[in-house]
């Protein structure tokens, strides 16, 4: 059950920023795109199950018409979301994907790691 398990990565998300004297501030931004982002799975999936293209599909459902945003201003949010995402999947990689005995290369869910 994915819920339960993001949930879990979640918590242990903040308790790493918690850890490394991480401002109250970051440790919002970081833990609302993450929130944000399992919302938009409609709490479905698992994180070691999203891949590349669900993650752009995110980011591009912040893009915005010129009509609606003629000063481009959801660039900022674009690149802001990615930012947050990347430092969370990198947490995620580190933390929670052990290499091999042997060395090699392993998939954990869509992401490959070397």
């Amino acid at each position: 059950m994915p819920i339960g398990e993001n949930a879990e990565l979640i918590n242990q998300f903040y308790a790493f920023m918690k850890s490394n004297n991480s401002s109250e501030r970051h440790i919002v931004n970081n833990l609302k795109v993450i929130l944000n982002f399992e919302g938009y799975f409609q709490h479905s999936k698992a994180f070691a199950d999203i891949g590349k293209e669900e993650i752009n599909a995110f980011l591009n459902s912040k893009i915005k018409t010129s009509d609606v945003d003629p000063e481009k201003k959801w660039i900022t949010t674009w690149n802001h979301y990615l930012n947050h995402l990347k430092f969370f999947f990198r947490w995620l990689n580190n933390e929670h994907v052990k290499a091999e005995p042997n060395g090699k290369a392993f998939r954990i869910g869509k992401l490959r790691i070397s």
